[in-house]
């Protein structure tokens, strides 16, 4: 029978009873009895039985030195643990077979990792040669040189002076005048371009409209319609008073972050071109605001968005499984961003040769390095490599370490330890730490942190690199879970808007962590709440100031101890005022046209504001008549837009027909404010008649919208054919016929000026409505000195300085009519719009088959053309609506469509026939 092998407790006997002659490192012979009963190199690399690592091994040794270390313990070098490259080992298949099986020998020797002696070297399949260290030392060693730090951490000088009570002090750090200018520039730009060449903004605007993003986020009301924030009934009333929602809407239309002419150029060589600019600056002035401790986390940030984008990650682990991804390096303390970037696929500046993970921990220590600094990460950035690398630029590092590593070695990926126990292997001054945390379970952690490894004395027997790793890993995910919290995300089509969102997220999280350092207050939603108000304040200030009105009483000619009639506003039913508006200086019970949203709209607003009460504050002497006469008033208006010339029999009946029902609404809730007169609570039947009378005045309004669309679908076709009439008369020197032209070019002019007020009193976008009145105001002016000029060349057709005269006020005609339509577009919905112009091209393709059976020739040209000018209005409408937005298979497919609409479609086959007819 074969020799059995010694077991480990005979080894260390063994080795304690060596002979003083020997312990010189002089060779042991076999011939030595005990000697032979050690594993040899020849045991651990043979290969030429297949179960000899199951069997009692009997086999010659080879020569091993035993040398004794300057500490007297002996230090053995098993040759036969470095991996040797057999013939066909490299290749062999199976388990624990082929290029690892001499590495595996070593747990056929030794039952566990901690069986190993002391300063065995063990070799990876990459070669790195490990030894067995021990873990009992008393007292922790002395702290490397990259381990000194040498900074101060805190906010920095700079921050300090710019940081004072004030909340906003200290986001203005973060987002500063470069970006914010960079932001206006960038949006007016892109207005200018695609909608309008006067638009503008102002910085106070922007502010503004930063803060009511940050209330909705902090409101948790990023998810909700934009139109919930303005409701009437569940609005919120900082919102509403900061901006009004079409002016939200226009901003958010044209918010953009580069320039549009240098855009193509940019992309090719900056993925993130859209924005970079904005998201470097930030970085920028985050780094100068604030030093970070002695540990920075380093991790991945998934920012939760499904635009179409280029970089767009998917990652299963995640809550929100796609989105953008960027690396943060945060310090651990204070969860502080002082770094961080986009992944954008592969990049062209990292070698080929370089694991992302090292590239990307390197990119955002930058600035960061040789200040004696430690880095937590996970296993995805952990390399024996990047530990190297920073060791040299006096940072360190601790992080869990993936068990594929070529650095690690196989027993140690193989090995299943006794439950909380630790192992510990040194190359150097670096430790890798193998603790068995769980039964089937061990980690692996690689730290140039601590030299010498500490257990603790409870039952868990963590290693302090265990302990220290728990504690400093989470600081991403800490400053992920706060952004979260009241993040400032809402839908977009955009990606850089989603990147600007988690932008805004990040900066607050930045700037109240310099407000809480320098001031004390440790509150994140209440800096966030007041930030807003700070920045919301000097633009609502702005609002007042310019709708006030100016009371005076003695300033009207010829009535200076009298009230007069209210002459602007149309719904006031004869009311009378001795208020004057400072603009217009014009007698008003509201300010004039040119400020503010439109009357009717601003009265039926009023109207639902005023409607919903407690029962306590009804009084049946004060709310009855006047809101009675509030909506006495509104009816006055509909009824004005009712019997106007343009408006449609079947919706004048729809208007009458809702403005019966919202009277009859009210008295049902009177009679319930009355009946629950004197309760705190609102009663079931009172809040019935409440939802009863919100619904019938939407209703209202709704008709009266489409009313409004049913003018312009109507009075906005063919706007320039009274100009060309009236300037072919004038050529020709036919002076009669000019008149009668002269006179359907006024009607026309005055019709569009109609509509274009109509419009105006039923839209709340204030800047919209001055753009509409302003254009109309230009409009009625040029009417008659376009006629005049057209008279004096057909009194001098040959004339030259008349026909120059007359084609200059015809392109000043044909620039204000475009001019108006556009504005007139932009406060339309383009909803309403094409619903309305569906209806009247389907009514009018009847009137064509109708002439078509009656053989009327002119109704069917007339009708034909009216064909072609709601189909030209659609088209032109929906293709500036498709420059909004970002070039995809929606906007394709869109335009597509307006193709067919224009080119092939039935619309343009009937006016097509109607032609040949």
């Amino acid at each position: 029978m074969a020799k059995r092998g010694l077991r480990p407790a005979e080894i260390t006997h063994f080795l304690q009873n060596i002979d003083e002659d020997n312990s010189e490192g002089e060779p042991l012979h076999s011939s030595d009895e005990e000697w032979q009963q050690l594993p040899t190199n020849s045991d651990l690399s043979s290969s030429d039985d297949e179960n000899s690592a199951n069997q009692v091994r009997d086999l010659p040794g080879e020569e091993i030195t035993i040398a004794t270390s300057n500490d007297g313990n002996a230090t053995r070098q098993y040759r036969g643990i470095k991996r040797t490259r057999n013939r066909g080992g490299s290749r062999s298949r199976g388990r624990g077979r082929g290029r690892s099986q001499p590495l595996l020998r070593l747990l056929d020797t030794y039952n566990s990792l901690k069986e190993i002696p002391l300063e065995t070297e063990i070799t990876a399949p990459d070669g790195t040669n490990w030894k067995v260290a021990t873990t009992n030392c008393a007292l922790p060693g002395r702290r490397g040189q990259q381990n000194l730090f040498k900074d101060q951490a805190g906010p920095t000088p700079y921050a300090k002076r710019n940081v004072d009570e004030t909340c906003s002090s200290a986001w203005r750090l973060m987002i500063d005048d470069k970006i914010l200018k960079q932001v206006l520039s960038c949006t007016i730009a892109e207005a200018r371009h695609t909608h309008s060449p006067d638009w503008v903004i102002t910085i106070e605007e922007l502010d503004a409209f930063l803060a009511i993003i940050y209330v909705r986020g902090a409101i948790g009301a990023k998810c909700l319609d934009l139109d919930a924030l303005w409701s009437v009934k569940w609005g919120n009333n900082f919102v509403k008073a900061t901006m009004s929602r079409d002016r939200f809407r226009e901003i958010m239309k044209f918010l953009r972050f580069d320039v549009r002419s240098t855009r193509t150029q940019r992309l090719t060589n900056d993925k993130f071109g859209l924005i970079s600019d904005v998201w470097y600056n930030f970085i920028s002035n985050a780094q100068s605001c604030y030093t970070p401790g002695p540990y920075i986390t380093i991790d991945e940030q998934l920012f939760p968005s499904k635009c179409r984008c280029r970089f767009t990650q998917f990652m299963s682990s995640k809550p929100n499984k796609y989105g953008q991804k960027f690396w943060l390096a945060v310090d651990k303390d204070s969860k502080y961003i002082v770094n961080a970037f986009p992944y954008l696929g592969k990049d062209d500046v990292r070698s080929n040769d370089e694991r992302l993970g090292d590239y990307v921990v390197k990119k955002l220590m930058q600035p960061y390095l040789k200040k004696g600094r430690n880095i937590t990460c996970d296993h995805f950035f952990t390399s024996l490599s990047l530990a190297e690398t920073l060791k040299s630029n006096g940072t360190s590092i601790v992080g869990t370490i993936n068990k594929a590593r070529r650095e690690i070695p196989v027993c140690v990926k193989e090995a299943k330890e006794e439950l909380y126990s630790t192992v510990v292997l040194k190359k150097d001054d670096i430790t890798l730490t193998v603790y068995q945390g769980k039964h089937k379970k061990n980690v692996l952690l690689l730290s140039t942190m601590h030299p010498d490894i500490q257990i603790e004395t409870n039952t868990k027997k963590k290693p302090d690199v265990v302990s220290f790793y728990n504690s400093s890993k989470y600081g991403v995910d800490v400053v992920d879970q706060m952004a979260r919290k009241y993040s400032v995300k809402a839908p977009s089509r955009r990606w850089p808007v989603h990147t600007f969102y988690n932008l805004l997220d990040l900066a607050a999280i930045n700037s109240w962590i310099l407000y809480r350092d320098l001031n004390g207050k440790n509150q994140q939603k209440g800096v966030y709440l007041t930030v807003r108000e700070e920045l919301a304040e000097p633009y609502a200030n702005s609002r007042k100031t310019s709708n006030t009105l100016i009371n005076i009483p003695n300033e009207i000619p010829g009535r200076q101890d009298k009230r007069t009639r209210c002459q602007v506003k149309a719904s006031c039913a004869g009311n009378k005022s001795c208020v004057k508006c400072q603009a217009c200086k014009k007698g008003t019970l509201t300010r004039a046209p040119t400020d503010g949203p439109g009357e009717l709209a601003q009265a039926l607003d009023d109207f639902d504001e005023r409607m919903v009460m407690e029962p306590l504050a009804y009084s049946e002497v004060r709310t009855r008549p006047s809101l009675e006469e509030r909506l006495e008033s509104i009816i006055s208006g509909a009824a004005l837009m009712a019997d106007s010339s343009c408006t449609r029999d079947e919706r004048r009946e729809r208007i009458v027909a809702e403005c019966n029902a919202v009277r009859q609404a009210l008295q049902d809730l009177l009679h319930e404010y009355m009946a629950n007169a004197g309760n705190k609570e609102q009663s079931e039947g009172l809040e019935r008649a409440i939802e009863n009378m919100c619904r019938k005045t939407r209703d209202l309004r709704r008709q009266l919208r489409k009313a409004v669309v049913d003018h312009v679908s109507d009075s906005f076709l063919e706007t320039s054919v009274p100009l060309l009439v009236l300037m072919e008369a004038a050529r020709g020197g036919r002076e009669r016929e000019l008149e009668e032209y002269a006179i359907v070019f006024t009607e026309h002019a005055n019709k569009l000026v109609e509509v274009a007020n109509l419009v105006c009193s039923m839209s709340n976008n204030e800047d919209g409505v001055k753009m509409v009145r302003h254009a109309a105001n230009q409009i009625e002016a040029l009417c008659p000195q376009v006629i005049n000029a057209a008279r004096v060349l057909a009194a001098r057709p040959r004339s030259r300085v008349a026909q120059e005269n007359a084609e200059a006020f015809a392109r000043a005609w044909d620039g204000g009519v475009r001019l108006l339509t556009e504005a007139v577009d932009d406060i339309t919905t383009i909803d309403d719009l094409l619903a309305v112009s569906e209806n009247h091209i389907l009514e009018d393709v009847n009137k064509c088959v109708v002439a078509l059976q009656e053989g009327d020739p002119d109704s069917l040209e007339r009708t034909a053309g009216a064909i072609r000018g709601r189909v030209a209005r659609v088209c032109a409408v929906v293709s500036q609506e498709m420059d909004n937005y970002e070039p995809c298979i929606y906007t394709k497919r869109v335009l597509e469509a307006v193709t067919v609409l224009r080119d092939q479609g039935k619309y343009h086959s009937v006016v097509r026939f109607a032609a040949v007819i």
